[in-house]
């Protein structure tokens, strides 16, 4: 920790969770990628080979992605964040709420959810 004590050490922890980020990221969408050209791969073998089939629905799909991240990306720049965080934050305590509601009405007999009377 001695080395990063001071003005400098700021910078070089956050270099490091920077490259960290940068790792991680790249190893999701390496993944990502990777499994679904095992998935066309399998699809291939099981379905009769390469055939123009194929080749035509990765055409359709890799058009209809398109499409969609055009509208996504058209609809998100109109939506202000502030309410839409407001919301999901407030949805996203009622649905909590609603779980520990459930796990206590599911386990009247457990301790942790008795009344103290």
């Amino acid at each position: 920790m001695a080395g990063l004590s001071g003005p400098q050490g700021g910078q070089r922890a956050g270099a490091g969770n920077r490259l960290g980020g940068g790792a991680l990221a790249f190893l999701a969408v390496f993944r990502e990628g990777a499994e679904t050209v095992l998935f066309i791969n399998a699809l291939a073998t099981t379905e009769g080979g390469w055939s123009a089939g194929l080749f035509a629905g990765l055409a359709a799909a890799t058009a209809g992605l398109a499409v969609l991240f055009y509208f996504i990306n058209l609809i998100t720049r109109k939506i202000p964040l502030r309410p839409l965080f407001i919301i999901t934050s407030a949805f996203l305590f009622a649905m909590a709420i609603k779980f520990i509601a459930r796990r206590c009405r599911n386990s009247r007999n457990s301790r942790s959810c008795r009344s103290p009377n």
